[in-house]
């Protein structure tokens, strides 16, 4: 089992993969691997928006998208509209034309994009201790606001403060319990990674 833990600093500033934009990118699975190259199984990456753009797209790939600052945004996906509110989560295919409008003010997303054809993932927003049971797979804790401590068995202890985030990738066969103590009125997303039964 490995445990990493990520602050602002070790995250990653690169263009859009349409190149209209910039992306603060998390971490990305393979290491080594790129958008440019399209040879990455999931990536974790937050945006700061305040113009009206497409979003790049990724065939084979499907998307988790949220806002982590801001009110609300309106995007368009392939016609359809729909609002995207503070802490709402959707989920769309990378295959799709998404446009997002002028937003009244600056909005701050977290995304996670991931082979389809590779890849099972869960994506929540909670605010209530969390007891994970933890198998074969990568989960991944980001901290929105306030803070959470996360506990590894006797491994691992820390508390993430804003944007920080804790990645556990657990090898096969492998088992262990993770706690998940938020602060009062903190907020954690929890992001759960396998890789598809075939």
């Amino acid at each position: 089992m490995k445990v990493h833990f990520l602050k602002t600093t070790d995250y990653k500033l690169m263009p859009w993969k349409n190149g209209l934009g910039s992306t603060t990118e998390i971490i990305i699975d393979p290491p080594g691997s790129s958008i440019a190259e399209n040879n990455f199984e999931w990536r974790l990456s937050s945006a700061t928006l305040n113009s009206a753009g497409p979003f790049s797209q990724f065939k084979g790939y499907d998307r988790y998208l949220t806002l982590i600052d801001g009110t609300q945004v309106r995007l368009t996906i392939d016609g359809n509209v729909k609002t995207l509110k503070l802490h709402e989560v959707i989920k769309f295919s990378g295959d799709q034309q998404v446009v997002s409008s002028k937003p009244d003010w600056t909005f701050k997303d977290l995304g996670l994009i991931f082979q389809r054809d590779l890849i099972d993932a869960q994506f929540h927003f909670l605010s209530a201790k969390k007891v994970e049971q933890l198998t074969t797979g990568t989960y991944i804790v980001f901290a929105c606001n306030g803070s959470t401590e996360v506990k590894i068995d006797k491994t691992f202890e820390k508390k993430l403060t804003v944007n920080q985030t804790a990645i556990v990738q657990v090898k096969k066969y492998e088992i262990a319990e993770m706690t998940i103590t938020p602060d009062t009125e903190s907020l954690f997303v929890i992001i759960k990674i396998f890789a598809k039964i075939k």
